[in-house]
């Protein structure tokens, strides 16, 4: 068997600074291991990290922004503000449709009471002519203003010309 002579001094500190440079490079790679994933940042745009998208539920354009990136938030907190004016001009618009399909309702309420009430007309004079009962004689007034005509004349009978007053 071969024996080893004692080992020298050199070969001490080569062998103390081979160990030293294992676990200095081993401690060093631990280190940036650690630092980030606590602390991630990349060149390629890609990272472990734990992240929330976030969406509205209308769209529109922003117009105030509040939250930095990376900013902690909590519930309850401002993220962005949309552009009110398409939604106050679109809820004017319809509040001036309903308005106006509201005065179309009330004008056919009218023609349905006017339509009504020439039902009862044609009804009446259908009566009067079956049954032979003549009504009452139109009364006619003169179409002059009284200004002009300061006498206005009466008539149970119908005048040559509605627009001639009786004298």
């Amino acid at each position: 068997m071969e024996q080893n002579p004692p080992k020298s001094s050199k070969e001490r500190v080569g062998r103390l600074v081979r160990i030293t440079t294992i676990l200095g490079a081993a401690l060093s790679l631990l280190t940036a291991i650690l630092v980030t994933d606590h602390h991630p940042r990349t060149d390629d745009a890609s990272v472990r990290a734990n992240f929330i998208e976030v969406t509205a539920e209308v769209n529109g354009k922003l117009v105030a922004l509040p939250v930095k990136d990376n900013a902690f938030v909590k519930r309850g907190d401002l993220l962005f503000e949309i552009d009110p004016r398409p939604y106050a001009y679109a809820l004017q618009q319809a509040l001036s449709d309903q308005e106006a399909l509201e005065q179309q309702i009330v004008d056919a309420k009218r023609k349905i009471a006017s339509e009504k009430s020439a039902v009862e007309a044609a009804t009446a004079a259908e009566f009067n002519s079956k049954t032979g009962i003549k009504p009452p004689a139109a009364v006619w007034m003169s179409p002059a203003p009284l200004s002009i005509a300061p006498k206005q004349t009466w008539s149970l009978r119908k005048p040559s010309s509605p627009m001639q007053p009786i004298t």
